[in-house]
């Protein structure tokens, strides 16, 4: 089997005809598994007959599609990387996390603390669940126990942060309170687990659509928390003191973060 790959990216099964836009990840994947079988054998048929120019041309070939495999490969983790933290943010967005967001947002430093247990059970638990679902549950066709799955690993994670906390940073894991054991059943930590499922996400881009997640909502988080220390010492109306002046001022950070939409 002798197959080459077209100058141009062209339809695996209508060659000739140019590709754009979605079709050009799946078409360059299958002329690279073609390639990736053929192009050590014509390399190695060309160097035992002599055609050394033949066999250069072949392998300087393959290295250029496999780094513009790379170089796609890269880019749809910087577009997934901007999409979660800063387009679709996964509070003032999807609206998911408010409880936390708007429960321990009243100190820089506990919302930073809260911000970074956040990335730590969320990437995390996109790695072990996604590692689950392929591995497990996809061989064994019990992909409806998802759910309960991914809130057993998100429960463990937890567990283990709250431990860490309490024996090191006792003074977090007092101002956390019961917010942190609340991440267990956190709907954005959940739903991050069953959006890289629902997207058919490998591995790999659920660690990253996870972290991207949780950085996101460590960003609005630690916002929130600078606005309402410096709020504070502001002559807020009576009737818009407390929870009110915080529900209108997240409301205007979501209208801010429309403005990332034209990232994408």
């Amino acid at each position: 089997m002798n197959v080459q790959r077209p100058r141009e990216f062209t339809d695996a099964k209508q060659p000739g005809i140019a590709l754009s836009g979605e079709a050009l990840g799946e078409n360059m994947r299958y002329w690279n598994t073609a390639y990736e079988r053929t192009a050590p054998q014509r390399i190695y048929g060309c160097e035992a007959a002599g055609n050394y120019s033949e066999w250069r041309g072949a392998g300087r070939e393959y290295a250029v599609l496999e780094w513009r495999l790379r170089m796609e490969t890269v880019k749809d983790l910087l577009i997934i990387l901007i999409g979660s933290s800063l387009v679709s943010n996964v509070v003032l967005s999807q609206f998911l996390g408010l409880c936390p967001f708007l429960g321990v947002s009243k100190k820089t430093e506990t919302a930073a603390g809260m911000g970074a247990a956040i990335i730590f059970v969320i990437t995390i638990s996109s790695l072990v669940a996604a590692a689950i679902y392929r591995f497990m549950l996809v061989p064994l066709h019990i992909e409806y126990l998802q759910t309960i799955v991914f809130i057993l690993v998100i429960a463990a994670l937890v567990q283990f942060v709250e431990m860490f906390l309490k024996k090191f940073i006792p003074s977090l894991y007092q101002s956390l309170g019961i917010y942190l054991p609340l991440i267990t059943t956190n709907c954005a930590v959940l739903g991050v687990a069953l959006t890289n499922v629902t997207k058919q996400y490998g591995i790999l881009k659920s660690v990253v659509n996870g972290f991207a997640t949780a950085v996101g909502f460590t960003i609005a988080i630690v916002i929130l928390a600078g606005l309402r220390e410096k709020m504070v010492y502001n002559d807020v109306p009576e009737s818009f003191k407390g929870m009110p002046i915080v529900l209108i001022t997240a409301g205007l950070m979501a209208i801010a973060f429309c403005g990332f939409s034209g990232l994408l």
